[in-house]
């Protein structure tokens, strides 16, 4: 934006010169001066607001990579690597995941899709539906704490 803004008044004061130098009118001088003053100004500005925009792009990008990277390790701290990986093949694939059991540890995935905000749907049926799921969900957690096992929800 500096640079920009040299280069405005440069032009500006280069193109007064030729204007007093080839003997134009004052008023076409200051007309003109004004107007490229005016648009050299504008790209200015323009310049400005877009490096601000690219540098909180890269600040918020590097701070995503960040968590996510934590969230993975995280991750592989509660759960094997095979699982991981099984997890991950998955997702970059775009497969639902399925339930599967290995020694010591059985894993579930679940999804609900549409998410409630796409859903059109009345309010009694948004009410059993979500009493639906308190059941399920609570049955679920009934079955964790009568058999010992951990439960992890993102």
């Amino acid at each position: 934006p500096r640079a920009a803004l040299m280069a405005v008044v440069v032009y500006v004061v280069i193109c007064a010169g030729a204007g007093i130098a080839v003997g134009a009118g004052v008023l076409e001088l200051i007309l003109h001066t004004l107007f490229v003053a005016m648009i050299g100004l504008s790209v200015a500005w323009l310049r400005g607001k877009g490096l601000q925009l690219s540098k909180r792009r890269f600040t918020v990008r590097k701070n995503l990579e960040q968590r996510a990277e934590r969230n993975m390790g995280l991750l592989g701290a509660l759960i094997p690597r095979s699982v991981h990986v099984k997890m991950e093949e998955a997702a970059s694939s775009g497969e639902a995941l399925k339930a599967w059991t290995l020694p010591h540890i059985t894993m579930l995935c679940v999804k609900f899709t549409p998410s409630v905000s796409e859903l059109s749907m009345d309010p009694e049926t948004a009410q059993s539906a979500f009493e639906l799921l308190d059941d399920l969900i609570s049955a679920l957690d009934e079955v964790v704490e009568e058999y010992g096992m951990y439960k992890y929800q993102h």
